[in-house]
């Protein structure tokens, strides 16, 4: 491309002044001399040159930074910036018909754009293409992967594939090789080839075909079926069954090309596999059985199919030795089954009644039974086959055989016949009459054996006394069985062994309180239920409780008015019609109520006599009930107590050490115990007096009597008015009486009685 710009004194604007835009192609001969054209028709694997060759001047002795682009059919296919004098070379080495086009070159210098006119590229003749099989013999349906290469091409390439004149495949690509995955579905040889067409736009090239390979197909083979057994089939017979591709095995070349064997029975698939399919399963119905072996290799199928008979099973078929018997005698039969040898377990039956069953691996089995009570009894026999006993043949023909009664009476006795308890020595007598006319019976020596449980107690011949001590509770069975020859009878009797009432405890459940109810608990420890408790008072019956199940309790609700009352209880344990046990009488804490509470001054100051500032006062509180005792004492006008103590004592004591005129008020205490019940004593007003000290003093200071005089003067004007005004002097016990009025709970009575009040 030649590029012709005028100078300018400045770079900007300078490339619309551009006035010519070439392209120029160039081939490289031997030698490495270049041959530049302008009309483009070239062989293939000819070595093009695409030269860009601006002429441009460098400004101010600098070339400007350039981007080169190649354009093929408009498209941008390779780019390249430069600072330098040198041209922009791009080569096509070993050209091909995909490197046919449509050719320009581009240039930017600084955002402004110019591009040469378009020049035709055009490269006859396309590589002929390789095809490349991985087989060399395949089955009908077997798959093959084909391979076909265009040379030195490049994409967008359309590949073909045929099968003589028959397209099998075809595929577009954007490499120069591509691979399929084909099936040959008839048998005979195959030709293979393939071709392709290179796409440059809207037009496109074809190559010749490539080198063919001959392929033979052999017949793929119907799959082989075995079943086993193959005759004499019955229902609940195991049936095993195999599927197998003919001629073939794991390491076969067959087994690579992935086959697919199917078992089916009717519309139901019983397996799968790919070489080989195994399946067992039980003949379930009778009639004609069809299996189908079903092979598939690509578009290929090959079935095999096989029915089998499956017959009901046989009849089985009885015979009884005997058909008149005695009760106990023994009875041989045998059960056959025609043509079935596999294991049958087989069931023999009186009526309805499963009397004998025997597995085994035979066709018969004979088994001894006995038959018990007088009459006809219709004996048969059936089998049952399969893992789970599934399948059940018919019944057989019945046999009937007569049972005949057998002349001998067991009795057992058992003395006394009730109210055994463990300890207890009880009698039991067996005893047997033989009416038989039978000489056989009559000539064979008989037996007579008593049992408790497995446990052998006695033996005799016609009878049998035992006596035994109970040693053990609940339910006893005691047997006798009679033996003589084939003979033999049995009589069972059940006792019940009680177990004798303990002696009963008897306690209090929770507090007991003089004067509110409380219970009464009367237990035993052992002893069989049920077991009746008598509550009584001075060994006089008050009131009873039948106990008749574990988780019952004998309680009795009672009340009592002293603590010594609690004493005179007791209870009776009964649960026989022997004589009762008798409970030791009840002892336990009783909880008197608290009453009369006093509060009194002490031992220097019992009665609360004058008391004086100075002096160390004690405040007592009594009371009468039972301790553990809490005491409070209170100063009227304080919600909160002065003191609080617990004693086990009925008294106790709260100290005002070094009394002033400030502890001058009322004073009362309260006391609780464990009965709940809060009692209050009656209130008491302390005055403290002054100090004799002070006394003195007052009284030796002459002026001080003028000054006392005057005060009482003024004293008695006041109080002389206020009386005439209607107030009422001061009474230090109208608070207390408010405060008690205000707690109606408390027990206060005896405290106006009580009352002391002290002034100075």
């Amino acid at each position: 491309m030649v590029l012709v710009a005028s100078a300018s004194s400045t770079a900007s604007g300078w490339l619309d002044r551009m006035v010519v835009v070439l392209l120029l192609f160039s081939v490289l001969l031997s030698g490495g001399f270049l041959l530049q054209t302008d009309a483009q028709k070239l062989l293939q694997d000819t070595n093009v040159i695409l030269r860009c060759q601006p002429d441009i001047r460098p400004y101010d002795g600098k070339w400007l930074t350039r981007e080169y682009t190649i354009y093929k059919n408009n498209e941008p296919i390779y780019t390249k910036t430069t600072k330098t004098s040198e041209d922009l070379v791009y080569s096509l080495p070993q050209a091909q018909v995909s490197n046919s086009g449509n050719y320009s070159c581009g240039i930017n210098i600084q955002g402004e754009q110019k591009r040469s006119s378009e020049q035709e590229l055009t490269v006859k003749a396309l590589p002929k293409p390789l095809l490349h099989l991985n087989k060399s013999v395949v089955m009908e349906g077997e798959e093959l992967t084909a391979t076909c290469t265009a040379p030195g091409e490049t994409g967008p390439i359309l590949f073909y594939f045929y099968d003589g004149t028959k397209e099998i495949a075809k595929e577009q690509v954007k490499s120069n090789q591509v691979e399929i995955k084909f099936h040959l579905d008839s048998k005979g040889y195959h030709k293979i080839h393939c071709d392709y067409n290179v796409i440059l736009g809207a037009n496109s090239f074809n190559s010749n075909e490539s080198n063919s390979v001959m392929v033979p197909v052999k017949e793929l083979l119907p799959p082989v079926l075995e079943i086993t057994p193959q005759s004499m089939i019955f229902e609940g017979d195991e049936l095993f069954i195999s599927c197998t591709i003919s001629n073939s095995s794991e390491d076969s070349p067959l087994s690579s090309g992935h086959p697919s064997l199917y078992l089916n029975q009717g519309n139901r698939e019983l397996a799968r596999g790919v070489i080989k399919v195994k399946h067992s399963m039980v003949a379930l119905a009778s009639g004609p059985q069809e299996f189908e072996c079903e092979l598939e290799m690509g578009k290929i199928k090959k079935t095999t199919t096989k029915t089998v008979p499956v017959w009901a099973l046989p009849v089985p078929i009885l015979h009884v030795d005997k058909s008149v018997v005695m009760e106990g005698e023994e009875v041989t039969a045998i059960c056959m089954v025609p043509s079935k040898t596999d294991s049958i377990l087989f069931y023999f039956y009186d009526h309805s009644k499963e009397i004998a069953k025997e597995q085994i691996y035979s066709n018969q089995v004979e088994v001894n039974f006995r038959l018990n009570g007088e009459g006809n009894h219709w004996i048969h026999c059936e089998y049952r086959v399969g893992a789970t006993e599934t399948f059940h043949s018919k019944e057989s023909n019945s046999v009937i055989v007569q049972v005949k009664e057998l002349p001998f009476t067991l009795v057992m006795e058992i003395t006394p016949q009730s109210g055994i308890y463990v300890g207890d020595e009880f009698f039991i007598s067996c005893t047997v009459s033989n009416s038989s006319k039978d000489p056989y019976l009559n000539s064979e020596e008989p037996i007579l054996l008593l049992y408790q449980g497995n446990n052998l107690l006695a033996t005799g011949t016609t009878k049998v006394n035992h006596s035994m001590v109970a040693l053990a509770s609940g339910p006893q069975g005691l047997q006798c069985e009679f033996r003589i020859g084939y003979a033999q009878i049995k009589t069972t009797k059940r006792i019940w062994v009680s177990v004798s009432v303990s002696t009963p405890k008897i306690s209090a459940v929770g507090s007991v309180v003089v004067g509110r109810p409380f219970q009464i608990l009367c237990q035993s420890d052992a002893g069989s239920l049920p077991i009746n408790y008598t509550l009584m008072e001075d060994y006089g019956p008050l009131r009873t409780v039948s106990v008749e199940r574990s988780s019952d309790q004998a309680l009795f609700t009672i009340n009592i008015s002293r603590p010594e009352q609690i004493k005179r209880y007791s209870c009776e344990a009964k649960n026989s019609l022997r004589a009762g046990k008798l409970s030791e009488r009840l002892s336990t804490e009783v909880i008197e109520p608290l009453t009369e509470p006093t509060l009194i001054g002490g031992s220097k100051f019992p009665n609360l006599p004058d008391v004086s500032e100075g002096d160390h006062l004690h405040l007592v509180c009594n009371v009468k009930g039972t301790p553990p005792i809490t005491f409070r004492w209170y100063r009227v006008g304080s919600e909160l107590p002065l003191y609080t103590t617990t004693s086990s004592d009925t008294n106790a004591t709260y100290q005002i050490p070094d009394l002033s005129k400030d502890h001058s008020g009322i004073y009362y205490c309260e006391a609780a115990n464990q009965a709940s019940n809060v009692v209050r004593s009656p209130p008491v007003v302390i005055e403290v007096r002054l100090a004799l000290w002070k006394k003195s003093v007052i009284g030796g200071v002459i002026g001080g009597v003028c000054l006392v005089a005057l005060v009482v003067s003024v004293v008695l004007l006041v109080l002389r008015f206020r009386s005439n005004r209607g107030i009422e002097p001061y009474n230090p016990l109208a608070r207390w009486n408010l405060l008690s009025s205000s707690h109606p709970s408390i027990d206060t009575r005896g405290e106006r009685e009580g009352a002391v009040e002290l002034s100075v």
